[in-house]
């Protein structure tokens, strides 16, 4: 089966809208430490902001590392596409 999150944004759930406490999905996702969420969210787009960052630094190190691992799947894909100058600033 897919993930929630997959069929939550097929039937319209805007992944970049905030909450009523200025939440994203994936704030929220990492605060619930909901790593399946956070993957999918991720996968589909969702942006890295500050408050992202902040909400993976008051979570717990998993977080953190999903985060990073994004970053770094990003770069390689932007290597080897040869667009150095995006690559570099992942």
């Amino acid at each position: 089966t897919r993930p929630i999150i997959d069929r939550l944004l097929e039937y319209g759930m805007m992944f970049e809208e905030k909450d009523r406490n200025g939440d994203r999905p994936i704030e929220t996702a990492i605060k619930h430490k909901n790593w399946s969420s956070l993957e999918g969210l991720l996968r589909r787009g969702a942006r890295l902001r500050s408050t992202t960052w902040q909400a993976a630094r008051d979570s717990d190190g998993e977080a953190v590392l999903i985060l990073l691992n994004k970053l770094l799947d990003d770069a390689s894909i932007l290597f080897r596409k040869k667009r150095l100058e995006e690559a570099m600033h992942r």
